[in-house]
């Protein structure tokens, strides 16, 4: 059997994300209960992907009715976006000062709207001439990417907190990363908006530079986390430390 290159990249993706989720859990287990960001990463990269699997299966010969895996999209589809939300957490709650009540709600909310659009996408029969997937991309995906990007940004200025090249070049590499994954999502939907709504399917799934796009920007997340999670955990346990004084 002959795999196609959309099928090596789709599924590097997916093994890459998870290989690394259960590093940084094991990482987070054994030496660093401190650093909940770890095991907040850990969770986001299991959850990476998993939307790709009857592409995958797709790509390797494998015939696949697309109405079979409508409950399967609603969750993978959603949890792909809990995992960008993830991320961003873990970037957020690794400082200080961070309110978490009020971050809390604000992404619940979103959590729900997003959970509830793929619900009546996927499952309601004739909506997505209504309430296109590219919908997806605009209010949920592409957002969570900037701002990913965005506090992303704000740590590789933070030359006083990030003073190595190894957790600077970490930093970098995770910019990288979202910056890949934004480009992706815009040429979703590009095509998206390029073919009929029945179409969605083929439109998202049968792209090579966008299978590479996702390859590179899970690979560059991953290589990133791993060469800033050590001065992230240091940062953690000095924080920890300043605080348990002023308690005291």
């Amino acid at each position: 059997m002959s795999f196609s290159l959309n099928f090596v990249f789709s599924f590097l993706t997916l093994a890459l994300g998870v290989f690394a989720s259960f590093y940084f859990f094991i990482n987070w287990l054994c030496r660093h209960k401190k650093c909940t960001f770890l095991v907040i990463w850990a969770l986001a990269l299991l959850l990476f992907y998993w939307f790709k699997i009857p592409g995958i299966l797709s790509d390797a010969g494998l015939e696949i009715t697309l109405t079979d895996f409508s409950e399967f999209f609603v969750v993978t589809y959603f949890i792909y976006f809990i995992a960008h939300i993830l991320v961003y957490l873990g970037i957020m709650f690794m400082g200080p000062g961070v309110n978490s009540r009020r971050i809390g709600k604000l992404f619940i909310l979103w959590s729900g709207l997003a959970f509830l659009f793929f619900l009546t996408y996927f499952l309601i029969e004739g909506l997505e001439q209504y309430m296109p997937l590219w919908l997806s991309v605009i209010f949920f995906y592409l957002p969570i990417q900037l701002l990913i990007l965005s506090a992303l940004y704000k740590w590789f200025r933070r030359r006083d907190v990030f003073t190595t090249k190894r957790s600077l070049l970490g930093v970098f590499s995770m910019i990288l990363s979202f910056f890949l994954l934004a480009v992706s999502s815009i040429f979703y939907l590009i095509n998206l908006l390029a073919n009929p709504s029945i179409f969605w399917f083929a439109a998202v799934t049968f792209s090579y530079s966008n299978s590479l796009l996702q390859t590179l920007g899970v690979l560059f997340l991953v290589a990133g986390m791993l060469l800033v999670h050590g001065e992230c955990c240091q940062i953690v346990r000095t924080i920890s430390g300043l605080e348990e004084r002023k308690s005291n």
